[in-house]
C-alpha cells in the first residue's frame, strides 16, 4: 500500500479501495471513524459511540484536511489519513486534542447517498418487508396513509456484525423498521428480509410476564401494548445499542421523549425482538453501571 503526501503535508494511504461510489463535494457522507495522537491516544471514534458519522462533504463541517481526504473514496473504501495540524485545529486547543497536533484518523465511507435527517419522515422504496415478505408487516395491502410515515431514527450495528443499519419508527403501524446499507452500493438494501436478513419490520411480542402469568395481556403492565402505544404516540427516540449483560443478544436503548422512562428491547440472534421493558432513570443507571458500561448513560440520558 503506497502513502500519497500533497503539497500541503496531508498523507492518505488506501487501506481498502471501495467498489461504490466515489465521495464527491456535495454528497452527504455516512462514515465510521477511529481518531489518534501521535501517541495514540484515542480523542474520537464513532465506534465508541457506536453510531456513524453524517456530513455534508465541502460544506466546512468537518476540519480541511478529514474533507480532503475523504475526497475521492469509494463505498466500501477504507483510508488512513494524516492530518497536519495547519489542516486541523493548528495552535488552538480542541477538547482533549492539543495545540499543535497531528491528527490520525482511519475512515471507512459507508454511504454517499443519503441526507437523512432526524425527526424527518420518508416514504421507502422498496418498501420494506416483515420476516415473511409482508410489506409494511401486514398480511394484506397496507394502508396508504402509513407509507410516507418512516420516521428517521439513526443508523446502527444492530446485530453487532460490522453491518450498519437505518433505524425508522411508523406511528401509523406502530411498528421500527431495520434496513442495512448495500456494502457496495451504498443504497438501502430492503430486500435482505427473512432469517440471516437485515431488514425487518418490528414490534411484535409477547411480554414475558404475561406469558408467565404475572401480568394481564393488554393492561397497563404489559410492556408490548405500552410499546405499541408509544410508536403510535411518536414518543420514542433511539439510543444507542448493545450486548449489556454479556448474554450474547443485543439490547436497543429508546428513551421517551420526555425522558420519564428508558426502553430496554433484547433483540434475538436474527435482531427480530425478544422482548423490551420500561426502565426509570434510578433503573437504567443501575443496570448499566453494575454491568460496567457507566459511561453508556450520557448517551440515554
Amino acid at each position: 500500500m503506497t502513502t500519497d503526501v500533497s503539497s500541503n503535508g496531508l498523507k492518505i494511504q488506501d487501506l481498502v479501495v471501495g467498489q461504490g461510489p466515489e465521495a464527491s463535494s456535495g454528497n452527504p457522507l455516512i462514515v465510521n471513524y477511529l481518531g489518534t495522537l501521535d501517541d495514540g491516544t484515542v480523542f474520537d471514534s464513532t465506534y465508541t459511540l457506536k453510531s456513524p458519522y453524517s456530513f455534508q462533504l465541502g460544506a466546512g463541517i468537518v476540519i480541511p484536511g478529514f474533507e480532503q481526504g475523504v475526497t475521492g473514496m469509494k463505498v466500501g473504501g477504507k483510508r488512513k489519513l494524516v492530518i497536519p495540524p495547519e489542516l486541523a485545529y493548528g495552535d488552538q486547543i480542541h477538547g482533549s486534542i492539543p495545540a499543535n497536533s497531528t491528527l490520525n484518523f482511519e475512515v471507512q465511507l459507508l454511504s454517499t447517498s443519503y441526507n437523512l435527517k432526524n425527526n424527518t419522515t420518508y416514504t421507502i422504496n422498496p418498501p420494506f418487508k416483515d420476516y415473511d415478505g409482508n410489506e409494511h408487516g401486514y398480511l394484506n395491502e397496507a394502508p396508504e396513509d402509513i407509507k410516507p410515515l418512516y420516521k428517521y431514527q439513526g443508523i446502527l450495528d444492530v446485530n453487532n456484525d460490522g453491518i450498519y443499519e437505518f433505524i425508522f419508527t411508523n406511528k401509523g403501524s406502530g411498528r421500527w423498521a431495520t434496513s442495512s446499507l448495500d456494502p457496495i452500493t451504498g443504497f438501502i438494501d430492503s430486500s435482505q428480509y427473512g432469517e440471516g436478513g437485515s431488514t425487518r419490520i418490528v414490534g411484535i411480542y409477547e411480554d414475558p410476564l404475561v406469558a408467565n402469568g404475572t401480568v394481564e395481556k393488554d393492561s397497563d403492565f404489559d410492556s408490548s401494548k405500552t410499546f405499541v402505544n408509544d410508536l403510535k404516540l411518536d414518543n420514542l427516540i433511539l439510543k444507542t445499542v448493545g450486548d449489556f449483560d454479556g448474554d450474547g443478544f443485543q439490547e436497543l436503548y429508546w428513551s421517551k421523549v420526555d425522558n420519564t422512562a428508558y426502553l430496554r428491547a433484547v433483540m434475538h440472534a436474527d435482531a427480530n425482538i425478544q422482548y423490551a421493558n420500561y426502565q426509570n432513570l434510578d433503573q437504567m443507571t443501575n443496570y448499566l453501571t453494575s454491568n460496567g458500561f457507566a459511561d453508556t448513560v450520557a448517551l440515554i440520558v
